[in-house]
């Protein structure tokens, strides 16, 4: 299982992303600091983040293999991208705030 707590977000100018995304990722209980660009777009209901690809090396969160080969053909860097998206919550009842038409 994997988590992360996003941290901040700084927008960027002149970029092929518009932010940069920080948090702290932690897989196989192992917790690191990292930094991605991504496209980052907040209205007034919802948050969407559309990552770059970016890439972690396995072996810094113990992500092993047990093949004598394992090394040899498996890579270090384990390639990432994602897109999430969030909606507001009215936090008294916990559902979803309506939209206004």
């Amino acid at each position: 299982m994997a988590k992360f707590h996003l941290t901040k977000i700084i927008p960027l100018a002149n970029s092929d992303y518009n932010s940069t995304v920080y948090g702290d990722i932690t897989i196989k209980g192992v917790r690191k600091t990292i930094t991605f660009p991504a496209n980052v777009y907040i209205t007034q209901f919802t948050v969407v983040i559309e990552s770059a690809k970016f890439s972690l090396n396995r072996r810094d969160f113990k992500v092993f293999y047990q093949s004598s080969l394992k090394d040899y053909f498996i890579k270090n860097e384990m390639d990432i991208q994602f897109k999430l998206s969030t909606e507001k919550l009215d936090n008294e009842n916990r559902t979803p705030v309506k939209k206004k038409k």
